[in-house]
């Protein structure tokens, strides 16, 4: 497999392993109130988004991967 735009995906691939830290960081901290809880929901949701966003970028062909 080749991929033509080697430093995006490399970046990509790097901000999604640090991203998968800060997850993790996050999710095994204990919340400390009922808002607290929504308000982590809502900025979930929104990265959620974002990174729903990104993967639809890659599919539709912001990398091209030759068969």
């Amino acid at each position: 497999m080749q991929v033509e735009n080697f430093d995006d995906l490399e970046d990509l691939t790097a901000t999604a392993l640090r991203l998968r830290d800060v997850l993790d960081d996050i999710c095994t901290q204990p919340i400390p109130t009922r808002e607290a809880a929504i308000e982590i929901g809502l900025r979930l949701q929104l990265l959620a988004s974002a990174i729903d966003d990104a993967g639809q970028e890659l599919v539709t062909g912001a990398f091209v991967l030759p068969n």
